[in-house]
Parts: C-alpha cells; structure tokens; sequence
C-alpha cells in the first residue's frame, strides 16, 4: 500500500514511482482505513514524482549544445534524450535582464507549475527538459503560456518518434 504520509523527494529519480502507481492507491482509497483524499490528488502525486530537478551546470550546457530548442514567446524550450535517467528532468533558467529578483521569481513560480503540470502528461521518460525564460513570461497569460508549452512538448515528441522510427 503506498504511504501517503511520506512525500517523496523530487529530485530522487530512482525512487521514482511507476505509472501504474495510481492503481493501488486508488485500491488503498477503496479500503474503509484510507483518509479522505481524492484519487486525482493521489495520481497527480505519483505523477509528480517522475520529475526531478536539473541542479548540475554540465547538465544545462549539455542541453544548450546539444538539445532542441523551440522557441515560444514566454520562453525557449530545450529538450534532450538523458543517458542516464529514465524519469523526466527539467531545469529553470531565469537571466537578470529579465528583471529584478521580484519578477524573476514570479516568472520562475509560473514555469515552474507549468512544467510540473505538463510534463507528466506530455514529456518523454529519459529526457531533459530546460525552459530558458524571456521577459514575456512576467506578463504574458497564464493560460498562453500552458497553450504555448503543451504545443512545444506536442511537437517535440511527433519529432522524436520520427527520428526513432516509432
């Protein structure tokens, strides 16, 4: 049964849990003993904890010489396939000319959520993902720049299953 006290650590990969993960916590939600928690909440849990952090420099230069970039009006979206990793791992770039401390944490909270959002849905097992923001990520909609991401990451995967014949 899954221990719905413990919240894993994201940037854990190996303690990754499988897809199917939801099935048995909606099995222990069954059970008369399980707390009142949703089933989404759980499965968007087990979902979240597929994706862990980026925290090495070589990992971010790897994916600028290496990596595709598609390029949105809030940010740019590097992805590459990870040698080492079979969950998906994503890295935030926020440079000072897109403003002070206050906007670049505003911008970094925003593609932060975006990308815990979508890349459970739409990301590939084993690539790295980097989001280099620009400065229309301060003002442009919320809803855009989910639009914006689920496009590239979309597009990024028809690329990738062509490349590998799938």
């Amino acid at each position: 049964e899954p221990d719905l006290a413990h919240t894993p650590d994201k940037q854990s990969c190996a303690a990754a849990a499988p897809r199917d993960a939801s099935v048995s916590a909606h099995k222990y939600l069954a059970s008369s003993t399980a707390p009142q928690r949703s089933y989404l909440a759980i499965y968007m849990t087990n979902a979240a904890e597929k994706i862990c952090s980026l925290k090495k420099r070589s990992q971010f230069i790897t994916l600028t010489k290496k990596g595709r970039k598609i390029f949105m009006p809030a940010a740019i979206l590097q992805a590459h396939r990870a040698g080492d990793s079979d969950g998906i791992r994503f890295g935030l770039t926020v440079s000072k000319k897109n403003g002070g401390a206050v906007q670049r944490n505003r911008i970094r909270r925003r593609l932060r959520a975006l990308a815990e959002e979508l890349l459970p849905r739409y990301g590939q097992d084993g690539y790295d993902y980097v989001f280099v923001a620009k400065r229309d990520g301060l003002t442009r909609s919320y809803r855009l720049m989910r639009n914006d991401i689920q496009r590239a990451l979309k597009k990024l995967k028809r690329q990738n299953g062509h490349k590998h014949g799938r």
